[in-house]
């Protein structure tokens, strides 16, 4: 009975995929909208400090929110049922998740200077700001400048236009994502990913065409996969923009008579664009122009009713028979390109809320647009989120009724702002935590940044550190190399070893992440740098070093020396999942004790000081489990055996739709991935019935001990 439940789930999920390409989109499309009163996101931030979480309970805040402040998290406690106006991203290192933006004047969202993300957004009834004089400005989803920004779930469609065409302006337009070089806003957009995004953008002005990507200004190193463009132009850019890499990607055109491509050109600026390249994608209806052109290379291309475009490798001339939510049909000529046939780098995932929950009851009332329908419409009772520190998570025995706040809530976070990075490749040390006691463990991780998008075929990486008062062990390979490496690892000399990786059969390594950890603990007092500097493989196996960022550790005494002293307090137990287990214990204030990676049967041996604290068991693509423990000096405690359920693939602690579109979206990829809930290297419907064997359930899982 169960297994036809089951695939009976299933069924319905892969319909619900199929169908709709666009339904991560849902709850923006609803004919519903809930409206709580007498709340303001912009006061949340004047009152928040730099490094706070803000949770946003469900309702409409018809207002345009300035935040200039550094390292927030604003997050709808429900994704996509929190709406405002607009958002200005006047800092670094900010946030902003889950939000449906509409009817804001000029922009939806405009992020400055460095480190920003917008994730999982619905921007829409963006109008002309009619205050502009004549002739300046358009609408536009996402203004952005500066650099390091991650744009990734975003759904733009609906800018309005009838302003171009009543009023007669020569120059307003609308575009999805524009910038251009201004320094007091951290210049032209550089070091930006855009991925998995909708631009649904058919209509054009007078005199300039609507567009999906426009920059000027010298531009550069742009990664942008998984995006779905419908518009009357694909691409603009101006200016000596280089290293601009498009990748798997689905361009339709629409909206004029002979909607135009791909362009890269040279206007008042030397030296001409260089280095950009558009790959695995697909263009339809592209009939103004050849879908490429200007100081852009491509291959691996499918075009269907395009202009003429002369052959790269690869290129493909053919129907590419797209399902309504633009994958592939089976045997499509056009097989490995388009949209949701890649792998597209992995940003690190939003945190999950933490804390306690209060319910209240909202009434939500209909409205008569948009003309879609996923939710029920009436009155239902809705449970906005509150969060405490990261690291200490309630389970669903804390959830109580209290009155809803007035404003959201604000939480500081524990999070350390992460260092600026070189320009270029590079390779960053990181040790968790940053002191440790004599006879705790701590975690390195090793990380590569800025490859070349040609990738290396190797890296060798010489690692250094103060072996009177550390310790190393268990190295442990990353993801980003590929399925199948091939590994060497010396450790001959004290204090030092030699980590060396290559991609093998011929694969190449072009993803930034986690190279490998290794483990470390602390032997005796004092302070040691740690550092693993690398090398990379250049043309004829020459190797050639790239730039550094070291790390340090401090060893603080564990208790003052006895006659017969007792040993550390141990923690054991086994998690089993799919994917690498991570154990993390968390004192009372939130800092992170001790980490450990579990062996491959799932059982793990942590070593932490005596006291009080909170454990966590976490792995990718699945719900986290959580206990409290006390661990006494002399003494080993063990948890239960205890499964993490498959399926949270998008880490907002609930199993919901989202993350079966995540799975729709990436199927068939041959790629390590969250959606790979298996990990067997292959999305695809074992995946899906993983998911749907733990479908609506809601982290935290609680863990007991025997």
């Amino acid at each position: 009975m169960k297994k036809t439940a089951n695939k009976f789930l299933i069924n319905i999920l892969v319909l619900l995929i199929m169908a709709f390409g666009g339904f991560f989109n849902a709850h923006a499309l609803s004919k519903t909208q809930t409206m709580v009163d007498s709340q303001s996101i912009q006061q949340a931030v004047n009152a928040a400090v730099d490094g706070s979480t803000i949770i946003v309970p469900v309702g409409n805040y018809p207002e345009s929110v300035r935040v200039s402040k550094n390292n927030l998290t604003i997050r709808c406690a429900v994704s996509m049922q929190c709406t405002a106006l607009r958002f200005d991203l006047w800092g670094s290192g900010n946030t902003l998740d889950g939000f449906v933006i509409k009817g804001g004047k000029t922009w939806g969202v405009d992020v400055r200077y460095n480190n920003n993300t917008v994730r999982n957004m619905d921007i829409s009834g963006i109008v002309y700001d009619f205050g502009l004089p004549r002739g300046q400005g358009d609408a536009n989803g996402i203004l952005m400048f500066g650099s390091g920004h991650v744009f990734e779930n975003i759904h733009i469609h609906d800018i309005d236009q009838y302003h171009v065409d009543d009023l007669g302006y020569p120059e307003p337009h609308q575009d999805c994502f524009q910038t251009w070089k201004v320094d007091a806003r951290g210049g032209a957009a550089s070091f930006i990913t855009i991925r998995n995004s909708i631009c649904n953008m058919p209509q054009s002005g007078n005199s300039f065409t609507s567009k999906a990507l426009q920059s000027s200004g010298g531009s550069h190193d742009w990664t942008v996969s998984n995006l779905v463009t419908i518009a009357p132009m694909m691409c603009l850019f101006y200016d000596e923009a280089y290293n601009i890499d498009i990748s798997s990607s689905t361009f339709i055109g629409a909206g004029i008579e002979k909607p135009g491509g791909c362009k890269f050109l040279k206007l008042n600026s030397s030296p001409a664009p260089h280095d950009n390249k558009v790959t695995y994608s697909i263009f339809q209806n592209i009939t103004g122009t050849p879908p490429l052109y200007d100081y852009v290379s491509g291959n691996n291309n499918c075009y269907w009713q395009t202009a003429t475009h002369i052959p790269d490798p690869g290129d493909v001339f053919a129907n590419p028979l797209m399902m309504p939510d633009y994958s592939l049909a089976t045997g499509s000529p056009c097989a490995g390109m388009g949209t949701f046939q890649s792998s597209p780098p992995t940003a690190m995932p939003p945190p999950a809320p933490t804390g306690t929950s209060t319910s209240i009851p909202v009434t939500i009332t209909s409205s008569p647009t948009p003309p879609y329908s996923f939710l029920p419409t009436g009155t239902q009772t809705t449970i906005p989120w509150t969060v405490t520190p990261a690291g200490i998570i309630s389970t669903a025995t804390d959830i109580t009724p209290t009155p809803l706040p007035q404003t959201p809530t604000i939480t500081p976070t524990f999070t350390i702002n992460p260092p600026a990075l070189p320009s270029g490749t590079s390779v960053l040390t990181t040790v968790d935590p940053d002191t440790l006691l004599v006879g705790q463990a701590g975690l390195v991780s090793v990380s590569l940044n800025g490859l070349p998008s040609e990738g290396i075929a190797s890296v060798e990486f010489a690692c250094s550190y103060a072996s009177d008062q550390i310790s190393v062990g268990s190295v442990q390979i990353g993801n980003i190399f590929g399925d199948d490496p091939v590994s060497a690892y010396n450790n001959s000399q004290a204090g030092s070893f030699i980590y060396a990786v290559a991609a093998s059969n011929g694969r190449v390594i072009n993803t930034n992440g986690v190279a490998f950890t290794f483990n470390i603990t602390g032997m005796q007092p004092g302070s040691s740098p740690v550092e693993c500097k690398a090398k990379i493989s250049g043309t004829n196996y020459s190797l050639e070093s790239i730039a550094s960022m070291p790390d340090s550790i401090t060893v603080a005494l564990f208790s003052a020396p006895t006659a017969t002293p007792l040993s550390a307090p141990m923690l054991t137990g086994q998690v089993i999942a799919k994917k690498p287990v991570k154990i993390s214990l968390f004192n009372p204030d939130t800092t992170l004790a001790a980490s450990a990676m579990t062996n491959p049967d799932g059982s793990f041996n942590l070593i932490a000081p005596a006291g009080s604290f909170t454990v966590l068991a976490s792995a990718e693509g699945h719900l986290s489990a959580q206990a409290s423990v006390t661990l006494l000096e002399g003494t080993t405690t063990t948890l239960d055996p205890i499964i993490l359920p498959a399926g949270d693939i998008d880490s907002n602690n609930v199993i919901d739709q989202y993350d079966a579109l995540t799975v729709g979206m990436n199927y068939n990829v041959s790629a390590s991935l969250p959606a790979d809930l298996s990990n067997d290297g292959l999305i695809n419907v074992t995946d899906l019935e993983m998911l749907a064997e733990n479908y609506r359930m809601v982290g935290l899982v609680t863990w007991l001990q025997p």
